[in-house]
């Protein structure tokens, strides 16, 4: 009788320990599909494309799932280039010439953009704080732009006096960066 007693609270200890984990055992969390930048986050909105094709730009590709190595070397074959991880799920990519992915959501692709100025910015440059130790006298400051090792600095250096309406003093290729 003590033995059968004994038996009874310890199954009755294992259930009432194992029961409360028991809904939550096959409840899959949700992914995170927030992109993080030095200077803040978003969430994209899933906006699958038909298809992708070369561009000279860099830009942003999110997928619905952590892709394999497998995957990545899918995608070089098929032109896209995974340059750089940017969480979650999502890196900066860019297309080799000819390049194009017809079926983009077989490698579940979820989104794809550009991001803003603002987000490449240091934070604080991006709220329109200018240290005083970036101030060169009257309106100028000087900044250093890293730029990815395969871009055309004087190509850049073009673009962005254009978009920014900024006269770039000098800039030198020493390690791919322009001041």
């Amino acid at each position: 009788m003590k033995t059968q007693r004994s038996q009874a609270v310890l199954l009755a200890l294992v259930l009432s320990i194992a029961a409360p984990a028991a809904p939550f055992a096959d409840t899959p969390t949700a992914p995170n599909y927030t992109i993080r930048f030095v200077n803040g986050e978003f969430t994209p909105s899933r906006s699958i494309p038909s298809s992708l094709g070369y561009t000279a730009n860099r830009f942003l590709v999110q997928f619905d799932h952590p892709i394999t190595e497998t995957e990545k070397r899918e995608l070089a074959d098929r032109g896209l280039r995974l340059l750089e991880y940017v969480p979650n799920m999502t890196y900066f990519a860019r297309f080799d010439a000819g390049g194009n992915l017809s079926d983009p959501g077989r490698f579940g692709v979820r989104w794809t953009g550009t991001p803003t100025v603002e987000q490449k910015m240091a934070a604080i440059l991006s709220r329109g704080e200018i240290p005083d130790w970036m101030r060169r006298g009257g309106d100028l400051i000087q900044v250093t732009v890293a730029l990815h090792r395969d871009e055309d600095i004087g190509q850049w250096v073009s673009n962005i006096s254009s978009a920014l309406s900024a006269q770039v003093l000098g800039w030198q290729n020493i390690s791919n960066a322009a001041e």
